[in-house]
């Protein structure tokens, strides 16, 4: 049986906040069990969560995806602070993750690079027509 449900929050991308939206999505109840045997990331059970969310939830924790997105809204400055944290102590690990990754990815790091410099560009020349405002 399928069910149509509403489901949270998405960026926008072009004002950098948070916006409330209703989107349909068609899912198939499932169980846990019978994700896992599927291999499904997701399982969508048709009950809520102690929190009264009607969404799908991870195969391998249990956790609703809607309370794990208000979980990481209300603590971002913690998550964000321990990355940086630790990025900081494994400098060097990371210095040898972002080569090899870079020579595994040598193409899209190359794309990646004339896009930055583009963008780079771009924002110059805004500059320079504000500044001649």
């Amino acid at each position: 049986m399928q069910k149509i449900i509403n489901v949270g929050r998405f960026d926008t991308q072009t004002t950098n906040f948070l916006k409330l939206v209703r989107i349909n999505i068609c899912m198939d109840e499932i169980s846990r069990k019978d994700a896992i045997e599927k291999g499904l990331m997701r399982y969508y059970t048709g009950k809520r969560c102690r929190n009264g969310h009607l969404s799908e939830r991870y195969t391998s924790t249990r956790v609703c995806i809607e309370c794990l997105s208000d979980w990481r809204a209300a603590n971002m400055p913690k998550i964000v602070a321990r990355s940086n944290e630790w990025q900081k102590r494994n400098r060097p690990h990371m210095r040898q993750y972002h080569k090899q990754w870079r020579e595994r990815n040598a193409d899209r790091w190359r794309e990646l690079l004339i896009r930055s410099a583009e963008k780079r560009k771009r924002a110059k020349a805004q500059q320079k027509d504000s500044d001649a405002t």
